[in-house]
């Protein structure tokens, strides 16, 4: 049984967006066994080992997902927004690399 507040609540509020955002979720602990997910209030936040250097942090508004990336210290975060039932390639793809720079 998940706790209170689980993914699986913030889950149920992403509306159409549902699929999407379950989709990234499993690709980002896919990733690799140092993925570490932290489940907040309103989006789900994605980092490497203990230190939790974040690396990806998803929301959904129920029509959409919003994938914030962290690309380095020195960089900006990059949004890539995907539509619900859209191409996840892109996400993916961006998800993946700043996996690897964290």
């Amino acid at each position: 049984m998940e706790p209170a507040g689980g993914f699986g609540r913030l889950a149920s509020g992403a509306g159409e967006a549902r699929a999407t955002l379950e989709s990234l979720r499993a690709f980002c602990l896919s990733l690799g066994p140092d993925v570490v997910e932290h489940v907040r209030m309103h989006r789900v936040v994605f980092g490497r080992a203990m230190a939790m250097r974040w690396f990806a942090d998803i929301s959904s508004d129920g029509g959409a997902v919003a994938v914030r990336l962290n690309m380095g210290r020195r960089e900006a975060a990059q949004v890539v927004t995907v539509r619900a039932g859209g191409d996840e390639g892109d996400a993916r793809e961006a998800i993946a690399k700043a996996h690897a720079r964290a």
